[in-house]
């Protein structure tokens, strides 16, 4: 009855809503072997991994780093490097481990598909190559650095980031399967990037270019006219791109822009199969335009207005709605 009182605790989510599943006895081989194959995320956020952790837990696909990880990166890439891990989030480190990467390419470059390495603070080109010759099978990466402020809504990027279009180059010409790619933030590349990953990405299908200076509505447009697969678009521009060719676009994000009635206008006679559409902090529309895109798109499921004063309440910032 103990180890069905037990079980009945860490499988019910009524009754253990908010816990983890955990060990109730280590002396419960049978129920320690099964919470051990019901965990496939792990975060790591002491200085010292357990002992046995990862020999034990053999069905983990998703492993989170903690940002204030203060432990080894490179012996833990090592530790790691057997399990079958799809997902490496290594957001906010001070360092990427590329040491420990090139020791692991030949195991844990065989399986992992999506690399999230969110703001990590000295991201380099160098780091860039590693990660293009280590995990020829990602499909998506993130890099960005953006980050918003909490109390007046506006970026705050690095002053100074090392990626440069050579790195991005490197990604694209190595990274064959690559669906998804966030450099949000990123101010030292160019049209040039962008070019590089529609010549040998054929599988590109999101691209997430906010607050790119250096990336213009022509390197957009170029990608939108040569990728018309193109799910999911993200963008923060004052002048908008063509988006006559985007036949598969279902996500448009565009944030903390100049947006004009005729602008939305022109979104609205593109003929998008639009089905979320967010413009949060934008500004320079009315009503009137905001109309012409809901009559054009009546299939939306997602309205995101966030920031938009103007509306004086009269629509939440965040509304999610289905077709009836």
């Amino acid at each position: 009855m103990g180890f069905i009182t037990s079980g009945s605790l860490a499988f019910n989510p009524q009754a253990n809503r908010r816990r983890r599943l955990r060990i109730t006895s280590l002396t419960c081989k049978l129920f320690f072997s099964i919470t051990d194959w019901c965990r496939t995320t792990l975060t790591i956020s002491n200085n010292t991994v357990p002992f046995g952790l990862f020999r034990r837990c053999r069905n983990i696909k998703r492993i989170n780093v903690h940002p204030r990880f203060q432990g080894d990166l490179v012996s833990l890439v090592h530790d790691i490097s057997g399990l079958p891990i799809e997902t490496l989030d290594l957001s906010k480190q001070k360092l990427f481990p590329s040491q420990g990467v090139r020791k692991v390419r030949k195991t844990l470059g065989k399986t992992l598909k999506t690399l999230i390495c969110q703001s990590i603070h000295s991201l380099t080109d160098e780091d860039l190559v590693v990660i293009s010759e280590a995990f020829p099978a990602l499909e998506e990466l993130d890099i960005s650095t953006v980050r918003y402020a909490e109390r007046d809504n506006d970026f705050i990027s690095f002053d100074e980031n090392p990626i440069t279009d050579v790195g991005i180059k490197a990604l694209a010409l190595n990274l064959p399967r690559l669906r998804k790619i966030n450099v949000s933030g990123i101010q030292t590349i160019s049209d040039a990037s962008l070019s590089a990953l529609l010549s040998n990405c054929a599988y590109l299908t999101e691209v997430h270019v906010i607050d790119c200076k250096n990336i213009s509505a022509n390197g957009i447009t170029s990608v939108i006219a040569q990728r018309p697969s193109l799910v999911s678009l993200s963008m923060s521009r004052r002048q908008l791109p063509i988006f006559t060719d985007a036949r598969a676009l279902q996500r448009l994000h565009i944030c903390h822009s100049f947006l004009s009635d005729d602008d939305l206008l022109s979104i609205a006679m593109s003929n998008l199969p639009l089905r979320e559409f967010s413009i949060p902090f934008c500004e320079g529309f009315s009503l009137t335009g905001l109309a012409s895109v809901l009559q054009a798109h009546p299939f939306l499921t997602h309205l995101n207005l966030k920031g938009c004063d103007f509306l004086n309440g009269r629509i939440d910032g965040s509304l999610s709605a289905k077709p009836m």
